[in-house]
């Protein structure tokens, strides 16, 4: 492999603690480089075993290359996308959230008294060319509002990841820090709202605050076919962003339930899951077989082949 990084497919990882630089694999052991980047807890799985390590120190992406005897850095403008990460992480528009999601960070929770609390609004996380789409509802006030990332550091994320892990989504079923390593394949999770909101029950105005992020990353995620909302919020709020699109719905509207389908304008198809919420799932509402099965449909659904319509000229 030569030491350039064109030729190979690459991981986006931010935040480990140690970090290998595989452009020189061929020439010499791994040289492990110093960590340098701000950890917003972003990935990007690529298709190969052999990775390059981009960096991000203040706000471009940076490859870092040990292809001469000083590692150099050659910088790569963000993604429209990761643009747009950036804008959600520094957004302060709610006057209930902003405070409420500082306070918590503040005084935090006894039992996380070490840790340095996100305190910000969570940026989406994932493969950003993913066919699978996650609509949550919104961070944890002690989870994702701790950790900085989505469904990271709360029973909820036990759920979710255990379950992307168990149907090959997710490099690891346990999701308890941002810098932990973990990669999702050829899935992306979002979420209607991005900050932890009080007793975790937004206000209506708060979401259509929210709103304009999740149509964005929709309209610049061409390649998404399957989307699954964890809860009514989650799969409601989705719903909203066809018109902004240009995009038709069906009539009647879908309506939600745990496991209801519906094939919609755009070639996407929507799977409807109760949330996993403790609420949920200490109750019996939703059992690990229910939550399985919208993945096993998930994943029956990208398995089948994409129909190409014919050309009418």
């Amino acid at each position: 492999m030569s030491g350039g990084w064109a030729n190979t497919s690459c991981l986006f990882t931010d935040g480990v603690d140690q970090i290998f630089d595989y452009g020189n694999v061929a020439n010499g052991p791994l040289i492990p480089l110093p960590r340098k980047s701000r950890n917003d807890g972003r990935a990007l799985a690529g298709t190969s075993p052999e990775y390059i390590t981009l960096l991000r120190p203040t706000g471009p992406s940076c490859i870092v290359s040990a292809s001469h005897p000083k590692p150099r850095i050659v910088e790569i403008p963000m993604t429209e996308l990761e643009q747009l990460q950036e804008t959600i992480i520094a957004c302060t528009k709610c006057p209930r959230l902003v405070p409420y999601r500082e306070e918590v960070a503040r005084t935090k929770r006894r039992m996380y008294m070490d840790w340095d609390y996100w305190g910000k609004p969570l940026p989406a996380y994932g493969d950003h060319q993913a066919r699978l789409l996650l609509v949550g509802l919104a961070p944890a006030a002690h989870g994702g509002n701790r950790t900085g990332r989505m469904f990271t550091g709360d029973r909820s994320g036990d759920w979710v990841y255990g379950t992307l892990y168990k149907f090959g989504f997710s490099s690891s079923p346990d999701s308890q820090r941002r810098d932990d390593g973990l990669v999702l394949y050829d899935t992306f999770i979002t979420a209607a709202l991005r900050c932890a909101p009080p007793a975790n029950k937004p206000l209506k105005e708060e979401r259509l605050e929210c709103l304009p992020y999740l149509i964005r990353e929709l309209e610049l995620m061409d390649t998404v076919r399957v989307v699954v909302a964890l809860g009514k919020i989650a799969f409601d709020t989705y719903l909203t962003t066809f018109a902004p699109r240009g995009l038709a719905l069906p009539k009647p509207l879908p309506k939600f339930g745990h496991l209801v389908t519906y094939a919609l304008d755009g070639g996407v198809t929507l799977i409807g899951s109760y949330h996993p919420s403790q609420q949920n799932t200490q109750t019996g509402r939703l059992t690990h077989e229910m939550f399985d099965a919208v993945f096993a449909k998930a994943k029956e659904l990208l398995d089948q082949p994409v129909a190409i319509k014919a050309d009418s000229n």
